[in-house]
């Protein structure tokens, strides 16, 4: 299998020196291509392979005159934000993200925008509990700067409640989408309450813990990982 990998990968880095001469259903094959390599060397555990292949996507599209305003860009620099996290590179992560942000704001009503909204969760929570972050992720909008959402919070505090609304408005889509009983909202649970185990709230975790749990019964058949995940994150 990794023989493969490599020889179809070498074919890919020898169509991206002709990428000037390419048509646009080549160029998303590209594009296609090294994401799902990317993947691959992510489920690999080489992390490092994954984040250049997706930064470099980046860079493909960007070079290559594709839109800037399109789903697919959308979804590059979700994936390459995603491997900057797990590489713990804040700030390109954050800058990633920042470009995304208005593309996904646009498609509010879509299913992009719950995984904009986790990665953005992701990001904030890390960077609240771990290191500095791009602030322009926090930018505020009317309403917010109308309430002074932020006022007199540091920036680790504005990070962790920015992280707490991202994984509350998945719960919330989630719920209006499928339903409090579904097997999505029983993971929107979870993800909240991993979250306010990683801020050191233990008593909201429990809360949360307990329901995802009870809800979670009728799929434990099919979703045994999940349910014993959820089992194993209470705390005493």
């Amino acid at each position: 299998m990794d023989l493969i990998f490599e020889n179809s990968f070498s074919q890919i880095k020898l169509l991206l020196r002709y990428s000037n001469k390419s048509t646009k259903d080549d160029l998303k094959y590209i594009w296609i291509a090294q994401e799902r390599f990317a993947a691959y060397h992510l489920h690999s555990g080489d992390f490092t392979r994954a984040r250049i292949l997706r930064e470099q996507n980046v860079e493909f599209w960007e070079t290559n005159n594709e839109s800037l305003k399109s789903i697919e860009y959308l979804s590059i620099l979700l994936s390459a934000s995603s491997s900057e996290i797990i590489s713990q590179n804040y700030d390109k992560a954050g800058q990633y993200l920042c470009r995304a942000m208005p593309l996904a704001e646009k498609r509010s009503g879509t299913v992009v925008y719950p995984v904009f909204l986790l990665m953005k969760g992701i990001y904030c929570n890390y960077v609240s509990l771990y290191g500095k972050g791009n602030e322009e992720i926090l930018d505020e909008g009317w309403i917010d700067k109308i309430v002074v959402r932020f006022k007199g919070l540091s920036v680790s505090e504005k990070f962790k409640e920015e992280a707490e609304t991202s994984f509350l408005k998945i719960l919330d889509i989630e719920n209006n989408s499928n339903g409090n009983k579904s097997i999505e909202y029983v993971q929107g649970l979870h993800r909240l309450a991993s979250f306010y185990l990683d801020q050191g709230d233990k008593i909201k975790a429990n809360q949360l813990l307990k329901e995802a749990k009870q809800k979670c019964e009728k799929y434990k058949s099919t979703n045994v990982d999940l349910y014993y995940t959820i089992l194993l994150s209470f705390t005493i």
